[in-house]
């Protein structure tokens, strides 16, 4: 099998809902950034500014105030921020190419004898586009504990700057040009093993597993701390960086006025590469047929054995790795382990219909136990129980109970730091920034001290068929977690750490002492106290035959009831079901109707509403029903065409106050009305 894909980006301007950050239009806030272009925002060191243009001298009490200079370099506003809007600049999804094949073989050694192999390779290259580089100094930039490589300073020497005394800034570098990321991952899996055709209907299978991901990532148009430090410190105005106004009006190769000459933006713009690598190694075998007749059938069992070994790594350029790119980087991690599982399932007939039992036509049994051993978390055992009971043939009742252990992953206990720019509603109304969500410096971690997650589950449905064709079904599942690890959201750091007076996330929150502005936050997994989830699916399909061709009516539902979090040390519990991003109704329906050749259908997808997550005006985002539609014919020669449509109103998902994309990017697509066709040949 080979195959091709490729998908242009859609971008944040190609949609009226995400075409700007300023979403107070639509009921959100205005989530623009306060790091703009030039001219930039200015802080003076020590509280004041000398005059320029007007002869005056701003004063601002301990220093804590931001000014704009005024685009024609006359002189400077108090309180006024040149806001940036970097929708624009940014992909909504990104441009996608990837190809790969999967080759399978088999060969017979003998009646009872056989080998297999499989192998496969994938490529996956994908990019994305954001806005170009912020520089930020906080407020104070060097307030102690804060890291000081963050900081940038324009001394009193730069050829452009206005003030005459060293001065901090807050700034864009727009003609640096917007960021872009490419990811390349190439993919290869390898599988080869014997199998066996025991007798007695006895199959047994080895093989070894080979899997190697490998993810290049580069960077474009990032800005080097060192090169910009320099910059700034430089008195040629021609080698000088300028955030102050377009001064010097250097103009490009495509004709754009630039405050700065274009040599000194190549000499600070840097592009970054990062490469990541995960590896799996495995060996196992296993077994399985029938043991033993009985009174209601057939005892089966499968048993198997297992040792693997996993490796990852993460390897960042040495600007990166040393945070010497502005705004961005992270540090190298590593990682590996070895574990081994034996595991076994048995099946047992307790009852069947020649037992001649009342309310009994079949009754089943399963029984299964797992033995998992890791080197650094040790051996874990747990079974499973399940039942399926047939009063008649047309009723199945079925139930199971689980325990389960999951260890964390590699990356969630060795990945290295990397630094991003997330928005966080910052709820102290002492902050400057109180009052609409802003872009906040967040250091992102792995966590070496997590415990492994243990887990309780119970399922119990019934499958009914009234008529021939007809089949309805409703499953409950409950799924209780005990140190289950979860990545917090910032928001709930920030809004726990200051409601318990900053007892809870104990520094993970920096803030200025004087100002309370947030200058950084910290992110890492974390071990839950508890989560408990628990809900119901439910849904039926039909069959309907008829002169005129067979109709199949069918519906799915899920209810989400409760997605309940205790974080650890915390006698409180969260329950999230309902609230933003945990929708409790998503439904799909459809109807199809085939007759000989042809075949005609629509689809209609559901997304219940739920709650937003700031609530800046709304308190709810609203259901979302969108429908589809396709058709195909088949044609001589085992040729089918098949055409169709995705959202055939072309309906916006519903708002959400959460991000600058004005929806909700994990629940809800932004593609719009989308049109297909496609070819198909039968050899």
């Amino acid at each position: 099998v080979a195959d091709y894909y490729s998908r242009e980006a859609i971008f944040m301007g190609d949609r009226d809902y995400s075409s700007s950050a300023d979403q107070s239009r639509r009921g959100g806030y205005d989530q623009r950034s306060g790091i703009g272009p030039n001219p930039a925002r200015i802080y003076a060191v020590d509280g004041s500014l000398n005059a320029i243009g007007d002869g005056e001298t701003g004063v601002y009490p301990g220093g804590n105030s931001w000014v704009s200079v005024n685009p024609d370099g006359s002189g400077f506003t108090p309180g006024v921020v040149n806001y940036f809007d970097f929708n624009p600049y940014s992909s909504l999804i990104p441009e996608t190419t990837r190809y790969g094949f999967v080759g399978l073989i088999s060969h017979d050694l003998a009646d009872w004898a056989e080998v297999f192999a499989e192998a496969s390779y994938r490529n996956v290259n994908t990019v994305t586009y954001m806005a170009p580089t912020p520089i930020a100094a906080n407020s104070p930039p060097f307030y102690s504990g804060y890291p000081a490589g963050l900081a940038y300073m324009v001394p009193a020497s730069n050829p452009y700057n206005p003030f005459g005394e060293d001065v901090y800034f807050r700034y864009r570098p727009t003609e640096a040009g917007q960021r872009i990321n490419e990811l390349d991952t190439d993919a290869v899996r390898f599988l080869v093993g014997p199998k066996f055709h025991l007798g007695a209907e006895w199959e047994a299978e080895a093989g070894f597993l080979y899997n190697n991901n490998k993810t290049i990532s580069r960077g474009k148009n990032y800005i080097d701390a060192q090169a910009l430090r320099e910059a700034l410190f430089e008195t040629d105005p021609s080698r000088a960086f300028n955030v102050f106004a377009p001064y010097a009006n250097y103009v490009s190769d495509t004709g754009q006025v630039m405050a700065n000459n274009p040599e000194v933006l190549d000499r600070i713009r840097v592009n970054t590469f990062r490469e990541g690598e995960s590896e799996l190694s495995l060996l196992d075998a296993k077994a399985y047929g029938p043991i033993v007749d009985n009174w209601a059938g057939t005892m089966a069992v499968f048993v198997g054995i297992e040792g693997r070994h996993e490796r990852f790594s993460d390897t960042p350029d040495s600007l990166s790795a040393t945070e010497q790119i502005v705004s961005s980087g992270g540090t190298a991690a590593r990682g590996s382990r070895y574990a081994g599982a034996l595991y076994g399932e048995l099946s047992i007939p307790l009852a069947s219909k020649d037992n001649n039992i009342p309310f009994i036509e079949a009754f089943d049994l399963q029984l299964a136990l797992r033995w998992d051993n890791y080197e650094d978390f040790g051996n874990s055992v747990n079974p499973k129980v399940g039942a399926k009971w047939k009063p008649f043939s047309q009723l199945a009742l079925r139930g199971s109970y689980a325990t389960g252990f999951r260890a964390p992953s590699l990356p969630e206990l060795y990945m290295g730091e990397s630094v991003a720019y997330n928005y966080i509603y910052d709820p102290d109304p002492e902050s400057p920034r109180y009052g609409a969500p802003t872009q906040y410096h967040v250091t992102l971690s792995g966590n070496k001290d997590l415990d492994a997650e243990e887990s309780e589950s119970v399922s119990v449905g019934a499958v009914w068929e009234p008529v021939k064709g007809l089949s309805l079904y409703v499953d409950y599942w409950w799924i209780k977690h005990e140190d289950a690890i979860s990545s917090f959201s910032d928001q709930y750091i920030v809004e726990e750490n200051f409601y318990s007076g900053g007892a809870a996330f104990a520094g993970w929150v920096i803030r200025d002492p004087v100002t309370h502005e947030i200058l950084e936050t910290f992110n890492s997994y974390e071990n839950l106290a508890t989560r408990e989830v628990d809900g119901i699916d439910f849904g039926a399909s039909w069959e309907i035959d008829t002169d005129i061709g067979t109709f199949t009516p069918a519906a799915d539902f899920t209810y989400l009831n409760k997605w309940e979090d205790q974080p650890l040390g915390s006698g409180d519990t969260t329950d999230y079901a309902g609230t933003f991003y945990y929708p409790r109704w998503r439904g799909v329906g459809s109807l199809f109707w085939n007759y000989k050749r042809y075949t005609l259908g629509g689809v209609a997808n559901y997304i219940g509403s739920y709650g937003q997550a700031y609530e800046a005006d709304a308190t709810r985002i609203d259901a979302w029903l969108t429908f589809d539609v396709q058709a195909s014919v088949e044609l001589p020669y085992d040729f089918k065409v098949t055409a169709g449509c995705l959202n055939v109103a072309d309906d916006a998902p519903p708002f959400s106050d959460y991000d600058t994309e004005g929806y909700d990017i994990g629940t809800h697509d932004p593609r719009g009305r989308f049109w297909y066709v496609g070819v198909s040949k039968k050899f």
